[in-house]
């Protein structure tokens, strides 16, 4: 489900607001939606049956390992692609990401523990059980908006992979969009104010939501259910 759920992002990045690229979307998916999610998913389980203080530090390690990864192997992708030196992109890629990896575990803890503290039923194993598809749907769908309207809050500086491309020299290296949609977060002809970006980030909303719940039903036809396997011959005579 994380692979999912990450691919789906990423790719809406690229398509919709023009973040990411499409020549590399393949890349970014491997660094940051398969990579992670395998990270996660290892540690979640590493840490299963124990402590809650024990979980959340589980949890703060996986997300800081999560992001320096992510950057490896895009320090080791720029490498091979002959952009920049493996002995220059690779520790600049790593010194910058740590620190990046440091508010990510930070946020990744504090999420939990909020979440564990009002709502604990949500982190064991019978929550998808216990509680309805359209409970999930609409608490979601309650964080994404929250999220949104406080885009326009967010930073403005450039992320890890710009500032190593500004500083290294290949930033010009990067190809311009072959059509621009919601280009950075923006809605074309309101400019870059707050509203704009709030715009775009319910298109953004309302694009995912649109690509989860087609992919439920399609998961949910009768052709994707797998039919039984057939039982055994006797062995008896007739």
């Amino acid at each position: 489900a994380g692979m999912l759920v990450m691919t789906a992002v990423i790719g809406l990045q690229a398509l919709l607001f023009q973040d990411g690229g499409l020549l590399v979307m393949g890349a970014n998916i491997f660094n940051m939606g398969l990579v992670t999610a395998l990270i996660g998913y290892g540690f979640y389980r590493a840490a299963a049956g124990r402590g809650r203080r024990t979980q959340l530090g589980v949890a703060g390690v996986a997300a800081w390992l999560s992001v320096m990864a992510g950057a490896f192997f895009t320090a080791l992708q720029l490498w091979l692609s002959g952009t920049s030196p493996l002995a220059v992109v690779m520790p600049a890629m790593l010194v910058v990401h740590a620190l990046i990896g440091l508010g990510e575990a930070l946020i990744t803890v504090a999420a939990l523990a909020f979440i564990a503290r009002v709502r604990p039923d949500l982190l064991g194993r019978e929550a998808v059980q216990n509680r309805g598809g359209w409970g999930w749907v609409a608490g979601g769908l309650s964080i994404a908006l929250v999220v949104v309207l406080l885009a326009p809050l967010a930073s403005t500086n450039p992320d890890g992979l710009v500032r190593v491309a500004t500083d290294l020299g290949f930033i010009s290296a990067e190809a311009g969009a072959p059509v621009e949609l919601l280009p950075g977060y923006t809605i074309p002809g309101l400019g870059s104010g707050g509203l704009s970006t709030i715009l775009a980030g319910l298109a953004g909303v309302a694009a995912v939501s649109l690509l989860a719940v087609g992919l439920g039903r399609w998961l949910k036809r009768p052709d994707s259910v797998p039919l039984p396997a057939p039982e055994p011959p006797t062995s008896g005579r007739h």
